[in-house]
C-alpha cells in the first residue's frame, strides 16, 4: 500500500548499540537517529561519534516514511505508546479519546502487540473512569503497561490500583528491558523501591539498552523546546536525574507522555548515551500516537501513526 495513502510518517531508529572494549568495557551508541515529524524530506547523519563523545547528534530530523526500509516482515515486537490518551482537555468522555478508540477498533488485529499508556488515559481518576478505561484497553490488547499520569493516580484514594493492581510494569524484548514506572510526586522522581527493583532487574539480566516510560516529562529542565502540558504536583527539581541507575553506562531511551495539549508536535533530543522523547495527544487534528518496533537493542524503529488521516 502507498505510504501516501495511508499518511504515515515514520520515526525510524535505528540503534546499534555496540558494546566496545575501552577502558572499563563502556557501552555507547555509534547509530543513527531519524525522526520524521514534517512534511520535508530530509536525511542527516545525527550520531557522530569523534573522541571521547558517545553521542553528538545535531537535531532529530524528518523524513517521509517512503523513505525507510520495510520492518513488518521481520520479527519485531509491536509497542503502541499513547501520552495524554484521553485526548482533548475538553473531552467529558469517561476514559480514551474516541479516535484513539476508533484507531485501535480499525487497526488492532494482532492482540499481542502491547499497549503502553504514558499517563492521563483518563480525566478523572473516578473507579468508574478506571473501570471503562481498562475495559477499553482490553478490547484489543492482552498485553499493556501504564506509566500513570496526574489525572489516573491520586494519593487521596486507591482508585488507581484498586484497578490495576500495580504501578510499574515492565518486559524484555531479546536484551532490551522496558519500564513504566510511577513519577507521581513532588519531585517527579522515582520512589526509592521503584529506583531498587529496576536496579535489581539490569543486575539480573544484564540488558544492552533500557527504555523507560513515564508520564511527567522530569527532565524537562534538560532541553530548551520542550512543554509539559502541566507542572502538576511538582515542588522540587532533582538535578541528577539518573544518578539512580547504578549501570552508569547503560544506554537509555526515556519516553514521557505528558504531551500533545501544550505542544502537539513530537520532541525528539540526545544528551550523551540518552534518547529522550515527549509525545501525546491533545484533541487536535494532527494527534498522533507512536508505533514501536523492537527485535533487539540493535533493531528499533518508531512510527508516527495520525489518528485522523
Amino acid at each position: 500500500m502507498e505510504t501516501a495513502k495511508k499518511a504515515k510518517i515514520f520515526i525510524a531508529i535505528s540503534i546499534f548499540l555496540i558494546p566496545l572494549i575501552v577502558n572499563n568495557q563502556k557501552r555507547f551508541f555509534d547509530s543513527f537517529l531519524e525522526v520524521f515529524n514534517t512534511d520535508e524530506v530530509s536525511t542527516q547523519l545525527l550520531i557522530d561519534v569523534a573522541g571521547d563523545s558517545l553521542i553528538n547528534p545535531e537535531f532529530c530530523i524528518s523524513l517521509e516514511s517512503e523513505n525507510t526500509r520495510n520492518i513488518y516482515d521481520n520479527n519485531f515486537t509491536l509497542f503502541y505508546v499513547v501520552g495524554h490518551a484521553y485526548g482533548d482537555v475538553d473531552n467529558y468522555d469517561k476514559a480514551l479519546d474516541l479516535n484513539l478508540l476508533d484507531y485501535f477498533d480499525k487497526n488492532i488485529t494482532d492482540r499481542s502487540n502491547y499497549l503502553v499508556l504514558t499517563g492521563d488515559f483518563i480525566k478523572n481518576d473516578t473507579l468508574e473512569s478506571l473501570i471503562t478505561a481498562k475495559d477499553q484497553i482490553e478490547t484489543s490488547f492482552d498485553n499493556y503497561m501504564i506509566a500513570p499520569g496526574n489525572h489516573d493516580f491520586s494519593e487521596d484514594n486507591n482508585n488507581y490500583m484498586s484497578i490495576f493492581n500495580k504501578d510499574l510494569f515492565y518486559t524484555f524484548v531479546d536484551d532490551v528491558l522496558l519500564i513504566s514506572a510511577n513519577f507521581n510526586n513532588t519531585d517527579w522522581f522515582l520512589d526509592l523501591g521503584d529506583q531498587e527493583t529496576i536496579n535489581k532487574l539490569i543486575s539480573d539480566y544484564n540488558p544492552n539498552l533500557l527504555i523507560l516510560f513515564s508520564h511527567q516529562i522530569f527532565w524537562y529542565d534538560l532541553f530548551d523546546g520542550v512543554k509539559p502540558n502541566s507542572f502538576e504536583g511538582l515542588e522540587n527539581i532533582v538535578v541528577n536525574k539518573f544518578e539512580w541507575i547504578e549501570d552508569k553506562e547503560l544506554p537509555l531511551i526515556s519516553i514521557a507522555g505528558d504531551s500533545g495539549v501544550a505542544q502537539n508536535e513530537i520532541f525528539c533530543s540526545i544528551l550523551e548515551n540518552k534518547l529522550f522523547i515527549a509525545s501525546g495527544i491533545g484533541g487536535f487534528e494532527n494527534d498522533h500516537i507512536l508505533k514501536m518496533y523492537i527485535h533487539n537493542s540493535e533493531n528499533i524503529y518508531f512510527e508516527k501513526e495520525y489518528l485522523n488521516r
